[in-house]
C-alpha cells in the first residue's frame, strides 16, 4: 500500500493476520497525534512470518513502544524513518535478531544509542541519522561484523569514534593504523571513500587515542596514500552539531588531495573565504560549499579547474561579481550561486558554456540585462535569474532554448511585456515572471505551452484580458495573476483538471464567476477577491474536497434572490477548508444555519461588509476551530448567540456595526485567547461584564456606541496586557473612573467620552505612560487636572473638553509634544502657557473657560494680573532686591557689544526703548522712581557713541535708537551679554510701561504687551524657574 494518500488513524488489527509476510504502508498519513497511535504495534507480535515492515513517511507522532521487541525473529527489514516520532530508542530493540536492515532516521529521537543493538549480528544497515540522539557511539557496534552501511550524521553525538568499528570488515578498509583495517583492494584507479568529522585528520595533525590500553600514547601520522587518494571530502550536514566549527580557509584541507572529484562541505557553518589552493585541484568534477557562511567572492583563479561539471556556492556571503573566466568551464552542466549577495552583470562568457543545464543566480544584487547570447546555452533546462536588479526586455533569443523547462524571472525591473515568441518555448513547464513593471497583455501565444504546469504573472501592471486558451491547458497546476490590471469575463467552461492554485485578486475581471469551477476537483486555493464579478454565486464547493483557501471578497454577488446564501450548503464538504473571505460581497438575507457545518479545520471566516440580517445562528458555536471571526457591518438583529462562547481558540472577534441588542454575554469571558473584541455600533445594553477580565490576553477592546451603563468593572481595567486602543466612548457609562487605571501602562489609546462619568481624575491616570491619544470629553470630570498626569510624556492628543474641570492649566502641558489639545468648556482659570501647543492657536482650544488670561495674541485674552508683591529687574546672577541700585557696567564697547550680540538683537526692542531708564518698585498704589546715573562715554574709545540721548519715548518713531544708544542701556545690568533673550528681557521689563501707555499706539501697547510676555515666559524656561 506503499505511495498512497491514506490517512487517519491505523486501526487495523494485525493479530488477525498470522501468516502475513510484507507490510509496506509508507508515503501516507496515518499521524493522529493520539496518545495511543502507536498501540497497533502490540498486535503485530502474533504475526510470526513477517519479514518486511515500511511504516517509513507516514507522519507518525508519538514513542516507539517497548513491544516492538517482541516482533518475530523472522523481522529482517524495519524502516520507520521520516516520522515524528520521539522518546529514546527502545532497549528491546536489540531483540530483533534477524534484522539485516533498521532504518529509523530523520525522526526526533533522544538520548543514547542503546548497546543491545549490538545483538543484532545480521545487521548490514543501520540508519539513524538526522536524530537528536546524543551519547557516545558505543563500542557494541563493533559486533556488528557484517555491517555495510552506518549512518550517524546530523545528531550530537559526542566523543571519539570507537576503534570497535574496525570489527565492521565488510563496512570499512584502508585509514589510519589505529583502526587496524584492512588495506583496500586496489581497482583501475584507487579510490578512498571517506566522511570526516574531524578536519584535521586530513592536515597530518599528531593525535593520542587515550580510549584503547594498546594504542595509549602512540602517536600516528595519516598516511600520504590515504589523503592524496580521496575522492569525495563530506562534511555535510553538520549544522545540528553547532560544536564543530571550521574556517575553510585556515584549514588547507585541499593540500595533497591532487585528485580530489569530489568536494561537498555544504549545510556547515564554514566561514573564511575560498581557498586559493582549491584551482590546482584539476580533476575536480563537483563542488559543493553551499550553505555556509564563506565571503570573499568567487576568485577568477576557479577558473582553471576546467573540469567542474556541478558547482554550488548557494547560501553564502561571498559578494562580488561572477568573474569571466568560469566561462572556461566548458564541462559546467550545473551552477547555482543563489542568495550569494552576487553583484555585477551576467558575464558574457557565460555563453560559451553549451553544456549548461541549470543556472541560478536568484536572490542577489546583479544588475544590468539579460545577455542576448544565454541562447548558445543551448541545453539549458533551467534558468533562474529572479529577485535582482536586471532590467530592459526579455530577450527575443531566448526562445532559441528548445529544452527550457523553468525560466524564473521574477522580482526584478523588467520591462516591454511578455513577448509573444515566449509561446515558442513549447518545452517551458514553468514561467514564473511576477513583481516586474512589464506593462501589455499577455499574448495568446501562451496557451500553446502544452507542457505548462506553473504561470505565475503577478503584480506586472498586465492590462488587457486573459487569453481563455489558458484554460485548456490540462497539465496547468498554479495560475497565479493577482494584482494587475486585467479585465474581461472568465470562459464559461474550464478543463483545468490538475489546477490546485487559481489566484486572480485584485483585478477588473467582469461577469459571473463560472460553476465549471467546480470541475477542477483537485483546486486548493481560489482566490478572485478585489474584482467586478457579479451575478449569483454557482459554484458547486461539494465537489472541491480539497479546498483550503476561498477568497471571493469585495465583488457583487448579491442576487436579492431567496436561496442567493444556498451555496453554504455546499461547503459541509470542504472538509480542509482553512479560510473564507466573502467580505464585501453585498449578499443580503440570513445566514444559514448550515454554516455550523462548515469545517472544523476553518480558522479565519469573513463575512462583514455585507447586507446579511436576521439573528446569529446559534450554530456558529460549532466552529470550533475559528480564530477570527467577521460579521461586521451588516444588519444582523438579535441577541449575540450564548454558543459563541464555545470557539474556545477564538482570538479576534468583529461584530461592529450591527443592530445587535441586548446584553453582552457572560460567557465571552471564556475566550481566553481573544486579543481584540469589536462591538461598537450596536444597541447592547446592560454592563459591561466583569468575565472580559478572564480574557488576559486581549489587546484592545472597542464598545462605544451602544446604550451599555453600569460602572467601568475594576477587573476590566486590570488587563495588564492591553496595549492597543480601550474605547468605552458614546455609552452611558457613570461613576468615577477607577484607581485601577493607572495599572494599563502599555495602553496607547483610551476614549471614555461621551459617558456620564464623574468624580477627580485619579493620579494613578499618570500610571498609563504609554498613551498617545486620551479623550475623557464629554463627562462631568471635576476638580484640577493631578500633577501625577505629568508622566504622559507620549501623549500626542489630549481632548478633556466638555468637562467640570478646574484650576490652572498646568505648565507641563507645554513640554509635551501634543498635535491636538482640547480643554474648552471647563472652569480653568489663570495664565495660559505660550510654548508648545500652546504657540500654536490651530492646535488647541480653550473656548469656554472665562477665567483665563495672558497665553499667545491670537486668543485676544485680557493680560494677567501681577501675582507678586514686589516687580524688579531681573538680574540672573543674584535675587531679586527692594531698592534698585546701578551696576558697574561692564569694559566694553559698543562695537564690541555689536560684534556679539549684533545689531539685530538690539534692534527687536527699539521700539521700547526709553533713554531715561526708570526702575519701579510698586509697593500698593504708590510708586516710588529711582533715577539711575549713567556713566559718561567716552568718545575716543567709542567714536560711533553719541554724546547725548533723546530723553523722549517716540513711539512714531521708525528707525528707533542707535546700536550706540542700544548699547548703553544693555551695558547697566549685570546679565550676560552675549544672549539676546536676557538683553531684551532687561529693557522689557525696565520700561515704564505707564508713559508707554499713555504716549504710544494702540498697535504700539499691543505689541509691547505680547512681545513682554513671550520673552517673559521664555526667559523663565531659561532660567529653570
Amino acid at each position: 500500500m506503499n505511495k498512497n494518500s491514506f490517512r487517519g488513524k491505523l486501526t487495523i488489527d494485525f493479530s488477525k493476520l498470522k501468516y502475513i509476510y510484507f507490510i509496506t504502508i509508507g508515503y501516507s498519513n496515518f499521524g493522529s497525534k493520539e496518545a495511543d497511535e502507536m498501540k497497533f504495534v502490540d498486535s503485530l507480535k502474533n504475526c510470526t512470518a513477517l519479514q518486511i515492515l515500511d511504516l517509513s513517511y507516514c507522519n507518525f507522532v508519538g514513542v516507539i513502544p517497548g513491544s516492538i521487541g517482541n516482533l518475530s525473529s523472522q523481522l529482517n527489514y524495519l524502516s520507520l524513518e521520516e516520522n515524528q516520532l520521539h522518546g529514546s530508542l527502545p532497549i528491546s530493540i536489540g531483540n530483533l535478531v534477524g534484522l539485516s536492515s533498521l532504518y529509523l532516521a530523520a525522526n526526533h529521537f533522544t538520548g543514547s544509542i542503546p548497546s543491545t543493538i549490538g545483538n543484532l549480528q545480521k545487521l548490514q544497515s543501520l540508519d539513524l541519522h538526522k536524530n537528536q540522539l546524543s551519547g557516545i557511539i558505543p563500542d557494541a557496534l563493533g559486533n556488528l561484523s557484517l555491517m555495510i552501511k552506518l549512518s550517524l550524521s546530523s545528531n550530537k553525538l559526542e566523543g571519539v569514534i570507537p576503534s570497535s568499528l574496525g570489527n565492521c570488515h565488510r563496512m570499512l578498509c584502508g585509514g589510519i593504523v589505529e583502526l587496524g583495517l584492512p588495506k583496500c583492494k586496489e581497482t583501475k584507479k584507487q579510490v578512498h571513500v571517506m566522511d570526516i568529522i574531524n578536519v584535521n585528520i586530513l592536515n597530518g595533525v599528531h593525535q593520542k587515542d587515550e580510549t584503547d590500553d594498546d594504542m595509549k600514547n602512540k602517536e600516528t601520522n595519516v598516511e600520504e596514500e590515504c589523503v592524496g587518494l580521496i575522492v569525495k571530502i563530506g562534511v555535510s550536514c553538520s549544522m545540528d552539531s553547532p560544536q564543530q566549527r571550521m574556517d575553510i580557509k585556515k584549514s588547507n584541507i585541499t593540500s595533497g588531495c591532487s585528485n580530489l572529484e569530489l568536494l561537498d562541505l555544504s549545510y556547515n557553518e564554514l566561514v573564511g573565504s575560498i581557498p586559493k589552493e582549491t584551482s590546482f585541484l584539476f580533476k575536480l568534477t563537483f563542488v559543493s560549499l553551499a550553505y555556509n557562511n564563506l565571503v570573499g567572492g568567487i576568485s577568477p583563479s576557479l577558473g582553471n579547474i576546467t573540469s567542474i561539471e556541478v558547482f554550488s556556492v548557494t547560501g553564502n556571503l561571498l559578494g562580488g561579481s561572477i568573474p569571466g573566466t568560469l566561462g572556461n568551464w566548458k564541462a559546467l552542466k550545473e551552477f547555482y550561486s543563489y542568495d550569494c549577495n552576487l553583484n555585477g552583470t551576467i558575464p558574457q562568457e557565460f555563453g560559451r558554456l553549451t553544456r549548461l543545464s541549470i543556472l541560478q543566480l536568484g536572490h542577489n544584487t546583479i544588475h544590468g540585462v539579460i545577455p542576448a547570447n544565454i541562447s548558445v546555452c543551448s541545453n539549458l533546462q533551467s534558468l533562474d535569474l529572479s529577485n535582482n536588479k536586471l532590467v530592459g526586455r526579455i530577450p527575443e533569443e531566448i526562445s532559441y532554448l528548445s529544452k527550457l523547462a523553468n525560466l524564473a524571472l521574477g522580482d526584478n525591473s523588467l520591462t516591454g511585456g511578455i513577448p509573444s515568441f515566449m509561446g515558442n518555448i513549447t518545452s517551458m513547464e514553468k514561467l514564473i515572471i511576477s513583481r516586474n513593471p512589464l506593462g501589455g497583455s499577455i499574448p495568446d501565444t501562451v496557451g500553446h505551452l502544452k507542457n505548462l504546469s506553473l504561470f505565475y504573472c503577478s503584480n506586472c501592471n498586465l492590462s488587457g484580458t486573459i487569453p481563455h486558451s489558458l484554460f485548456n491547458l490540462s497539465l496547468l497546476i498554479n495560475l497565479t495573476l493577482d494584482d494587475n490590471q486585467l479585465k474581461g469575463s472568465l470562459p464559461t467552461v474550464m478543463m483545468l483538471p490538475q489546477l490546485v492554485f487559481l489566484q486572480l485578486s485584485l483585478n477588473k475581471l467582469t461577469g459571473y464567476l463560472p460553476s465549471s469551477i467546480s470541475n477542477c476537483s483537485r483546486l486548493r486555493h481560489l482566490e478572485m477577491a478585489v474584482n467586478k464579478f457579479n451575478g449569483k454565486l454557482t459554484i458547486n464547493f461539494a465537489k472541491l474536497i480539497d479546498i483550503t483557501f476561498i477568497t471571493l471578497g469585495q465583488n457583487n454577488f448579491g442576487s436579492n434572490e431567496v436561496d442567493e446564501m444556498k451555496f453554504f450548503d455546499s461547503l459541509g464538504n470542504c472538509t480542509e477548508l482553512k479560510l473564507l473571505d466573502l467580505r464585501g460581497c453585498n449578499f443580503q438575507g440570513m445566514l444559514p444555519v448550515t454554516i455550523g457545518n462548515l469545517s472544523n479545520q476553518l480558522q479565519y471566516l469573513y463575512l462583514n461588509d455585507n447586507q446579511l440580517q436576521g439573528k446569529l445562528p446559534e450554530s456558529i458555536g460549532s466552529l470550533s476551530g475559528l480564530e477570527l471571526l467577521s460579521l461586521g457591518s451588516n444588519q444582523f438583529t438579535g441577541n449575540i448567540p450564548s454558543t459563541i462562547g464555545s470557539l474556545q481558540i477564538l482570538k479576534v472577534l468583529y461584530l461592529y456595526n450591527n443592530q445587535l441588542s441586548g446584553h453582552i454575554p457572560d460567557v465571552i469571558g471564556n475566550l481566553s485567547l481573544l486579543i481584540l473584541l469589536s462591538l461598537f455600533s450596536n444597541k447592547l445594553e446592560g454592563v459591561i461584564p466583569s468575565s472580559l477580565g478572564n480574557c488576559k490576553n486581549l489587546i484592545s477592546l472597542y464598545l462605544y456606541d451602544n446604550k451599555l451603563n453600569g460602572k467601568i468593572p475594576t477587573k476590566l481595567l486590570q488587563l495588564s496586557n492591553l496595549n492597543g486602543n480601550l474605547n468605552l466612548s458614546q455609552n452611558t457609562l457613570f461613576g468615577s473612573l477607577p484607581t485601577e487605571v493607572g495599572d494599563l501602562k502599555m495602553l496607547t489609546g483610551m476614549d471614555l467620552s461621551e459617558n456620564n462619568l464623574s468624580g477627580s481624575l485619579p493620579t494613578s491616570l499618570g500610571g498609563c505612560a504609554s498613551l498617545l491619544n486620551l479623550s475623557l470629553r464629554s463627562n462631568s470630570f471635576q476638580g484640577v487636572i493631578p500633577s501625577s498626569l505629568s508622566s504622559l510624556k507620549g501623549l500626542l492628543n489630549l481632548d478633556i473638553s466638555h468637562n467640570n474641570l478646574s484650576g490652572q492649566i498646568p505648565k507641563f502641558l507645554q513640554d509635551f509634544k501634543l498635535e491636538y489639545l482640547d480643554m474648552s468648556y471647563n472652569d480653568f482659570e489663570g495664565e495660559v502657557p505660550m510654548l508648545g501647543v500652546f504657540s500654536n492657536a490651530s492646535a488647541f482650544s480653550i473656548l469656554g473657560n472665562s477665567r483665563l488670561c495672558g497665553g499667545i495674541i491670537e486668543l485676544r485674552l485680557p493680560r494677567c494680573k501681577e501675582t507678586h508683591k514686589h516687580r524688579h529687574t531681573l538680574n540672573p546672577t543674584t535675587q531679586p532686591s527692594t531698592q534698585a541700585s546701578p551696576v558697574t557696567p561692564p569694559k566694553w564697547t559698543s562695537s564690541q557689544t555689536t560684534s556679539v550680540v549684533g545689531s539685530s538683537s538690539c534692534k527687536r526692542v527699539q521700539q521700547l526703548l526709553i533713554t531715561d531708564f526708570i526702575l519701579h518698585d510698586t509697593e500698593d498704589d504708590v510708586d516710588t522712581s529711582h533715577e539711575t546715573s549713567e556713566p559718561t562715554p567716552d568718545p575716543t574709545n567709542d567714536p560711533t557713541f553719541k554724546p547725548t540721548l533723546d530723553h523722549t519715548f517716540e513711539p512714531t518713531r521708525k528707525e528707533g535708537p542707535t546700536v550706540a544708544e542700544c548699547y548703553e542701556k544693555l551695558k547697566l545690568v549685570g546679565l550676560d551679554l552675549v544672549d539676546p533673550l536676557f538683553l531684551a528681557a532687561f529693557h522689557i521689563f525696565g520700561v515704564a510701561t505707564d508713559e508707554v501707555e499713555a504716549n504710544g499706539t494702540a498697535s504700539d501697547r499691543e505689541y509691547m504687551t505680547r512681545l513682554r510676555d513671550e520673552i517673559a515666559q521664555q526667559l523663565m524656561q531659561n532660567m529653570g524657574t
